[in-house]
């Protein structure tokens, strides 16, 4: 299923980054025309290998330039610098599995905008296929930080950003999701198998889809934190298998001097078939979780550190807690990181 951005120029061009405006919103985006690569540790170029015949890896119309000025078709195996810049110069619409399996010889971090490899010079307009940017980091060796990577927010099509991540073992940061209105199985499986990352990112969306989120973090041996889900209305496997074999988890059913941040299914909630199924399986989520039992508007606790207030109803009752977003913050990596990567690797 083909999808439009129908989106609104609000200024002008300027420093090579486009501002848009969705005209059914009052949010902005900010377009950077590029997808940029570059070491982790500033003082160390990286090298970028991949197999350019290989036609899963749909990268036949991008190019590349390490200056932001001169681009080169890319058709080599091997792109060297201390930054890579990646655009398409022609129209796509999906550019999946594009960076599949790609090996990186340093930790790497990522950051412009997706969009930019459709059409870098149409991403207001550009039109998306289903699953277009399906699978397009997975399995990708030393690539630690995707936390200043675009992700448009608007439109989302069916399995847009499915995969994403899936299997890139190595990856401590993920992007920005502001989604509100989601599409079927848009993020379903995003970080399957990502053991490296830490917190998830804030999923503020209220609108769901069937599959939504669909296995989102299984098998996040790492992650800790669970994020707030405040939508209201659930759809068909919303949230089935989404924390399954994260074994790092430690929610409880009782607040106390560790488990400080309460977590719930909004007592509102509306259910549908198999919206939770598996939800928490084999997590070392509390045996309530963990078995299935999940009670709707019931309030669970897990870590964290106390910062801002916030207000959760368990059906009747009101209990007040100060509470961090601890599911949005970003783990800190610079050059003197001391990151290991993990010896396990996801399928």
């Amino acid at each position: 299923m083909k999808r439009i951005f129908k989106l609104i120029l609000t200024v002008s061009i300027s420093s090579m980054m486009i501002i848009v405006m969705n005209h059914h919103t009052t949010n902005a985006e900010t377009l950077t025309p590029y997808v940029k690569f570059e070491s982790i540790d500033s003082s160390k170029n990286i090298k970028m290998t991949f197999d350019a015949s290989d036609n899963s890896n749909a990268i036949g119309n991008l190019e590349y330039s390490t200056d932001n000025n001169s681009y080169t078709p890319i058709s080599t195996t091997t792109i060297e610098s201390n930054v890579i810049y990646i655009r398409s110069n022609t129209t796509n619409t999906s550019i999946s599995e594009a960076f599949k399996n790609i090996n990186f010889n340093n930790d790497t971090k990522v950051s412009g905008n997706v969009l930019a490899l459709l059409d870098f010079q149409h991403m207001d307009t550009c039109t998306t296929d289903t699953g277009c940017f399906f699978g397009l980091f997975q399995s990708t060796q030393h690539l630690v930080d995707a936390s200043l990577l675009e992700l448009t927010s608007f439109q989302l099509s069916d399995s847009m950003y499915s995969s994403m991540f899936a299997g890139s073992v190595d990856l401590v940061n993920g992007p920005t999701l502001n989604a509100l209105t989601l599409s079927e199985e848009c993020y379903s499986e995003m970080f399957e198998d990502c053991k490296s990352l830490k917190t998830s990112p804030t999923l503020p969306a209220t609108t769901l889809a069937t599959g939504c989120y669909y296995m989102m973090f299984k098998g996040c041996t790492a992650l800790e934190i669970v994020p707030v889900l405040n939508a209201t209305v659930g759809k068909e496997s919303c949230y089935e298998g989404m924390f399954e074999g994260c074994t790092s988890l430690d929610i409880v059913e009782s607040k106390d001097s560790t488990h400080t941040d309460p977590w719930s299914i909004p007592a509102s909630f509306v259910e549908d078939d198999d919206w939770n199924n598996d939800m928490f399986s084999s997590s070392s989520a509390c045996n309530e979780l963990e078995e299935g039992n999940l009670v709707i508007g019931k309030i669970y606790y897990q870590k964290g550190t106390t910062t801002s207030s916030s207000t959760l109803t368990n059906n009747s009752k009101t209990s007040s807690n100060t509470t961090s977003n601890t599911a949005s913050t970003t783990t800190p990596i610079n050059s003197t990181s001391t990151y290991t990567a993990p010896n396990t690797c996801g399928d």
